[in-house]
């Protein structure tokens, strides 16, 4: 592995061991008191929240004591990078490898996690979900027939959901990440299937490869895949790093998902 790929990787250990190796964490069952207060009562009702990592209410549950420790993370097997890279027919990121061997089979990194490998015993956040190889197979039965064979190089990492992914291009040694937000496409009304040309810009090609898309996760400045409307084109395109929308780790714009109003 290159200097880079070391410095990141402590850096990715460092969060396994202090307890935040994934963005989204659920707190404690609890109730809320008529004052607003969390007490350490068994739940009543749905009083139940995941917070985001880098954002002011997650800090202050973590401090708090509030937050529910993750599971001891299972390293992956070394038959299984073997398995995943005879499926895919590309050799994996030598740092993506080392995660995988030395500190957990998937689950941990941007959103949810990343996705795991086979024996993983859950992936992208999700029991039951699918392993890098899965989604790769899957994916690639999906891409229409005059966008194979770019991008069957591209496999899939990281689900952010609403089908927004960030794929690994695995045709060389770079290995430049890509990302995918369909969600603001205009779609054919007689049959709902997407236009190529709406889906060509769905997809686009991100500024940086693995190893930086990591350590922006570790800093806290990785931002999800999404599209930003040119200004001199008016059309629609992938961001770059002048031009984004910035980290939403810094904004506190996200926080996920909670069944009744945050407790503080």
């Amino acid at each position: 592995m290159s200097d880079d790929d070391d410095q990141v990787f402590e850096a990715v250990s460092a969060l396994f061991e202090a307890g935040e190796y994934v963005d989204y964490r659920v707190d404690e069952p609890r109730i809320l008191t008529h004052l607003g207060e969390i007490t350490a009562e068994p739940r009543l009702g749905h009083n139940q929240f995941d917070y985001y990592r880098g954002t002011p209410q997650y800090r202050v549950a973590l401090a708090g004591g509030y937050l529910r420790p993750l599971p001891t993370p299972t390293p992956a097997p070394l038959t299984a990078v073997l398995e995943c890279e005879s499926v895919i027919g590309a050799r994996l990121p030598n740092l993506l490898r080392r995660c995988y061997l030395e500190l957990g089979n998937g689950g941990f990194g941007p959103n949810r996690g990343i996705l795991g490998l086979r024996g993983s015993r859950t992936t992208h956040g999700y029991p039951g979900g699918g392993t890098v190889a899965e989604e790769w197979v899957s994916r690639c039965h999906g891409w229409p027939e005059s966008l194979q064979p770019q991008f069957t190089s591209l496999v899939p990492i990281c689900e952010w959901g609403c089908n927004v992914v960030s794929f690994i291009d695995v045709s060389d040694g770079e290995y430049r990440m890509w990302g995918f937000e369909p969600n603001i496409i205009d779609h054919n009304e007689a049959d709902g299937e997407p236009y190529i040309e709406d889906l060509e810009t769905a997809l686009y090609r991100e500024e940086f490869g693995f190893t930086e898309w990591l350590r922006r996760w570790t800093q806290g400045i990785l931002d999800q895949p999404h599209l930003v409307l040119d200004e001199e084109t008016n059309r629609w395109r992938g961001p770059t790093s002048t031009r984004g929308r910035g980290s939403r780790h810094e904004k506190g714009e996200i926080w996920a998902v909670a069944l009744t109003d945050p407790p503080f």
